[in-house]
């Protein structure tokens, strides 16, 4: 999913500077800031809070169930191996 290219281009530029510092010996942390993973959990949360909604109402088979099944746990994996090299960034190898 185009929504999803951001946050995979970051990640990879997480882990490609991570395997270049590992190899040389000298990590330098980049920095990004994080806007395209904002954006993705505010797409999953907007998806929530409608499904809330139809909830409440007593509608129980939507399109947004469906996708909220499709991108959720996408989204959460997501979050969590960002976080994972977004931390490994930061390690000080000296």
């Amino acid at each position: 999913s185009p929504a999803f290219e951001p946050v995979v281009k970051e990640t990879i530029g997480y882990f490609t500077n991570i395997i270049e510092g590992l190899e040389t010996n000298d990590l330098k942390p980049i920095i990004f800031e994080k806007h395209s993973l904002r954006a993705l959990n505010a797409h999953a949360e907007i998806l929530m809070e409608k499904r809330k909604q139809e909830i409440e109402e007593g509608v129980i088979e939507t399109t947004t169930k469906d996708l909220l099944i499709q991108t959720k746990p996408i989204t959460d994996q997501f979050n969590y191996i960002y976080s994972i090299a977004d931390d490994i960034n930061k390690i000080d190898l000296t």
